[in-house]
């Protein structure tokens, strides 16, 4: 998932546990949000830091592994 697809799914995610927040399964929905803001915030976080890495020409190794880590499904997609 990219960034902006996490922040969307957390949205959404706190939306339902909003509407269903009597429901059993509300704190498991929050937990997830939580999840895919945190995922959304690291993938805007990388994105400005590779721009700023990329304007000042450093460490294109660490880049690169930023991107991989960011960029690339992993089993973790199953939700």
């Amino acid at each position: 998932m990219t960034g902006p697809e996490h922040y969307r799914k957390a949205e959404k995610l706190a939306k339902i546990a909003a509407r269903y927040r009597e429901s059993s399964d509300a704190l498991a929905l929050i937990e997830l949000a939580q999840v895919h803001a945190t995922l959304a915030q690291v993938a805007a976080t990388v994105e400005q830091a590779s721009n700023a890495a990329i304007a000042s020409d450093i460490n294109s190794s660490t880049l690169a592994t930023w991107y991989e880590a960011t960029h690339t499904a992993t089993g973790g997609d199953a939700l």
